[in-house]
């Protein structure tokens, strides 16, 4: 027979591993990051664009991602507090088996008890990190094309714009670096 005590690491990983997943946003928000920096340097390309026509292209592009960005924040809000309740009621079950291990050491569970109490305080944080991949996954593929369309936008903004900078500093376009003068 087993005694609780001897698995309390296990049962402190899942209160730290559930509460950190409640509280922050930024684990749970982390696919969206790459997005908004995108979309913000995308913007501020098109302030400063030279062809208005290209830049109300890549002006409409940027919107266009943005609201979908607000879209997803939204969704992600709606799920994830579904998600962030059922996780702080895991870890609240996992610290009140941690505190009746502390009062009782000795406390024999079966094996059979022992893989329920692990798998119900373990189980949901890789269930939920899975559903967040898959989900995200499923969501960048139905964005695709704003994507696109803000990286052709952003390719003829900042087109020009390299260009010129090539002939400032005297760079080749093949070889990427200095030329010569001799």
């Amino acid at each position: 027979m087993m005694r609780l005590s001897n698995f309390n690491s296990v049962f402190q990983i899942s209160v730290g591993l559930h509460l950190g997943y409640a509280l922050l946003s930024d684990l749970r928000e982390y696919q969206l990051r790459d997005l908004i920096g995108k979309a913000d340097a995308a913007g501020q390309a098109a302030n400063g664009a030279e062809n208005s026509e290209d830049a109300s292209f890549l002006n409409s592009s940027v919107n266009l991602l943005r609201t979908l960005i607000r879209i997803r924040r939204r969704e992600i809000k709606r799920v994830t507090n579904r998600m962030q309740a059922f996780c702080v009621f895991v870890a609240a079950f996992s610290l009140i088996i941690l505190i009746i291990s502390g009062i009782f050491p000795d406390w024999p569970v079966s094996a059979c008890g022992l893989s329920l109490l692990l798998g119900a305080t373990l189980f949901p944080m890789p269930l939920f990190c899975i559903l967040t991949y898959v989900s995200h996954r499923n969501w960048r593929k139905s964005i695709r094309r704003a994507e696109d369309d803000v990286d052709r936008g952003w390719a003829t903004v900042m087109g020009p714009i390299l260009v010129k900078f090539q002939q400032r500093f005297g760079l080749d376009s093949k070889t990427q670096g200095p030329q010569r003068c001799d």
